[in-house]
């Protein structure tokens, strides 16, 4: 059918998919002539032969991709399909491991897909958290269970992506692959292991965080929070603010040589083993009231412990307040005496009172 400078053609029956160049034949009476074509080509494509949804999208103007039939792709006009962007194409459901320490370079990553991709030649694309590609790895298997080998070369610390291409064209949305090495200057157990760190040990006799093979001959490594050495128990519990109570420890491993316990900011004092979980120290004055973090450190300041609360109170006043203290209240203080009228610690009263007025 012909309108103005407009033609109008039905398309043949049978026809295959493909890409064609069309021609415009006219047939009048008098002569058959043909129009050659001006770097025309048409594609002929059947939607609900691709699987893939990014290639359905992209590639396809009249298709879009169908969650509601079974992650396919089919025509644009096709009733009860709501269809999907680029953004939100299935893809990659997950990664395992989805981290990897830095030294874990080529290693096979267990790849999970929402639906099957289209034939042809699959690859892992890798990009490195500067959005560079650092390399790409043969992805085998079937249907929706893939594998592929994480790079050589994955040295840079953060977060990746992982794309899956078909025939070298991106077939799925990327997914995440943290890339990750041990702090080396982490200051505590707590600090090193994690699950985000999975390869991290600390050595709680050299206060190392490093994987297995780099730390060397440490034994009795750590790998877990719950595995982190604690204080078991300590007393006293409480101090008043001048301190010089003798504080008893118990540690759940055998402690090391040169710790100091550690009252956060009220002070660091020398602490002696008493046994091989056991040390003692003698607490620090301070000069605020409250709550603190009681640890035992070594000489470079890392923790040997996770902290437990320690608390000092102050025998002249109720705790937050200006209200000074009764005399008989005075009295119930472990360390506190009544001196001159007010109550106040032991160790700074030079006569105590023996009992109230």
């Amino acid at each position: 059918m012909i309108s103005g400078n407009t033609v109008t053609c039905d398309l043949p029956s049978g026809v295959q998919t493909g890409f064609y160049t069309p021609q415009l034949m006219v047939n009048n009476p008098s002569t058959l002539y043909t129009v050659e074509p001006t770097n025309t080509t048409l594609e002929i494509y059947d939607c609900t032969s691709i699987s893939a949804c990014s290639t359905c999208i992209t590639n396809h103007p009249l298709c879009k991709f169908c969650p509601e039939e079974a992650n396919r792709c089919q025509y644009f006009n096709t009733s009860g399909c709501t269809g999907v962007t680029l953004d939100t194409c299935p893809g990659i459901q997950s990664i395992t491991p989805n981290v990897l320490h830095t030294s874990e370079a080529g290693q096979t990553l267990q790849i999970t897909l929402s639906s099957p991709l289209d034939t042809g030649s699959y690859k892992c694309e890798f990009r490195s958290p500067d959005g560079n590609v650092a390399g790409t790895t043969t992805l085998t298997g079937s249907n929706v269970n893939m594998q592929c080998n994480a790079p050589t070369n994955i040295n840079m610390v953060g977060e990746w992506t992982v794309s899956i291409l078909v025939n070298d064209i991106a077939a799925t949305a990327p997914a995440r692959l943290t890339v990750y090495t041990c702090p080396s200057d982490a200051e505590s157990c707590s600090e090193c292991v994690s699950t985000s760190r999975p390869s991290c040990r600390w050595c709680p006799s050299q206060l190392q965080c490093a994987t297995i093979s780099e730390m060397g001959g440490c034994t009795g490594t750590v790998d877990s929070v719950d595995q982190c050495p604690i204080i078991t128990s300590y007393d006293p519990q409480q101090d008043t603010l001048a301190g010089n109570s003798t504080m008893d420890i118990t540690v759940s491993i055998d402690v090391i040589t040169g710790l100091s316990c550690d009252f956060a900011g009220a002070g660091i004092v020398p602490a002696t083993q008493t046994g091989p979980k056991s040390v003692h120290c003698l607490v620090p004055s301070s000069n605020v009231s409250g709550v603190t973090q009681l640890s035992l450190v070594n000489s470079a300041g890392k923790r040997f412990t996770e902290p437990r609360q320690f608390t000092y109170y102050d025998c002249e006043f109720l705790p937050g307040t200006q209200t000074r203290r009764k005399c008989n209240e005075c009295f119930n203080l472990p360390g506190c005496t009544w001196c001159s009228s007010s109550c106040m610690p032991v160790a700074t009263c030079e006569t105590p009172d023996p009992a109230c007025p």
